[in-house]
């Protein structure tokens, strides 16, 4: 089985729990294959991916968490530069 191991660290604990809270509902068994667990530790976030039994489904999950991961960090630039904005101009 092939398995792997991701290390993220944020600017802040905040935006690694928002981070984790938009990844949670991949930490769901596929197909009862993959299995995904997040592990918040402050501003560090590990993400660990096992129970791949081919290369192309490791390589897709990585894809597909990376792409969770980046739309939950543009979601809190865009919210925190409105609020920002908001602030300003109130």
């Amino acid at each position: 089985m092939l398995e792997a191991d991701i290390y993220l660290k944020y600017i802040s604990t905040k935006l690694a729990k928002i981070v984790t809270s938009a990844i949670i509902p991949d930490n769901e068994s596929v197909d009862g294959e993959v299995r995904i667990s997040t592990i918040l530790d402050g501003s560090k976030l590990r993400v660990h991916i096992g129970g791949c039994s081919r290369i192309e489904t490791l390589q897709a999950t990585i894809q597909d968490l990376f792409r969770c991961i980046h739309a939950a960090e543009g979601s809190f630039a865009v919210t925190k530069r409105r609020r920002r904005d908001y602030e300003r101009f109130k």
